[in-house]
């Protein structure tokens, strides 16, 4: 299915000067203890009227974001900015956004499991045009779990909860191909990023006792290859993190991480982060990781060994780091810039009455 859809662009070029208000509402430990205001261009209020505030910070400085139906840029930190609408018959904000990037960006229009369907509308070239596609399962399957990955998009589907398949489907290409198939094996999650290596969580079938029930099935080629990894603790299902190597993974139950060791994987740390749940981990550099926690961000300067507290912000959204200096992160429709790892930062987007000078 192929539905084209007309952008319109709307231009912001007014520059006037407001005041933020304070700080009680953030908490800093030591580490950024102080804070600092910015003037912001008030046409931004247009963006901070709704709660579903996304942004993305690019390796180019610019931000690349979504609110309140609208798409918007900036290459100044919001002194001006640019946003596009899509068509008022499509009407995204009872939809959660799930990638985007300046190239890339999905909405999840449609997810009925009784019809056992996913639909996604997508942009692959920086919102120029838009299509949407749909993803209908066959009679006896049922959606698992999905991972997007730049251009392509992992669907792991269970067949009369016994077996199992892994689907790829390029949005470029258009292309939807099978790329392994799980004989007695529940699918419980998938995870994978951009230089190719998938990781599998299921549920063993064909075993009696349960403590041998988790198994992970894991490719570094794109699914040409796979290997197989045993899991003794059942809790550990969900993967959230595989580093850009393929050689360390996250797993959400919080408590543990595990390192590759040849074909299989031995726990490094049982007390991640205060035994909190992260919702997303961010690689930086080979031995610099960032994590966030509901309301916290941590970081870790030796793979995950150690950690440590890095910022307070009320029901983190996101967060979007180019190196260990520069970074937004954004809750709501608040949105934090740093400049200096962490030291100092400044509310760039935030919902407070706009006063002209």
């Amino acid at each position: 299915m192929h539905r084209g859809i007309n952008l319109n662009i709307v231009v912001f070029l007014c520059l006037l000067c407001c005041s933020c208000g304070d700080s009680e509402d953030l908490v800093f430990d030591k580490v950024n203890s102080l804070y600092e205001t910015v003037t912001i261009n008030p046409e931004i209020e247009l963006l901070t009227e709704g709660q579903d505030l996304y942004a993305r910070l690019t390796n180019d400085s610019i931000i690349y974001g979504y609110a309140n139906g609208y798409f918007f840029t900036t290459n100044n930190w919001f002194e001006s900015f640019d946003t596009q609408t899509l068509d008022d018959e499509i009407i995204l904000n009872d939809y959660p956004l799930i990638y985007m990037d300046e190239e890339y960006a999905f909405f999840l229009i449609n997810q009925n499991y009784k019809t056992k369907y996913l639909s996604f509308i997508y942009t692959v070239d920086g919102g120029d045009s838009w299509e949407d596609i749909e993803f209908r399962l066959n009679v006896g399957e049922s959606l698992k779990s999905y991972k997007l990955v730049k251009d392509r998009v992992y669907l792991l589907v269970s067949e009369n909860k016994e077996d199992s398949r892994i689907y790829e489907y390029d949005f470029v290409k258009k292309e939807k191909r099978l790329i392994n198939y799980f004989e007695n094996h529940l699918g419980i999650d998938v995870h994978a990023n951009s230089s190719g290596a998938i990781y599998i969580s299921l549920i063993n079938k064909s075993h009696s006792s349960f403590e041998e029930d988790n198994t992970i099935y894991y490719s570094l080629d794109f699914g040409r290859t796979w290997e197989q990894s045993l899991f003794a603790n059942p809790e550990k299902r969900e993967i959230i993190f595989v580093n850009s190597d393929g050689e360390q993974l996250f797993l959400t139950d919080g408590a543990a991480i595990y390192r590759k060791v040849g074909n299989e994987f031995e726990e490094i740390n049982i007390k991640i982060i205060d035994g909190k749940n992260i919702s997303k981990v961010i690689q930086l550099d080979s031995n610099y990781l960032m994590a966030y926690a509901a309301n916290d961000i941590y970081i870790s300067n030796d793979s995950g060994a150690t950690w440590e507290h890095f910022f307070y912000l009320q029901n983190i959204l996101n967060v979007s780091f180019i190196n260990k200096e520069i970074g937004i992160v954004n809750s709501g429709n608040v949105l934090m810039m740093t400049k200096d790892g962490g030291k100092t930062w400044e509310k760039i987007i935030y919902p407070y009455f706009y006063q002209n000078n």
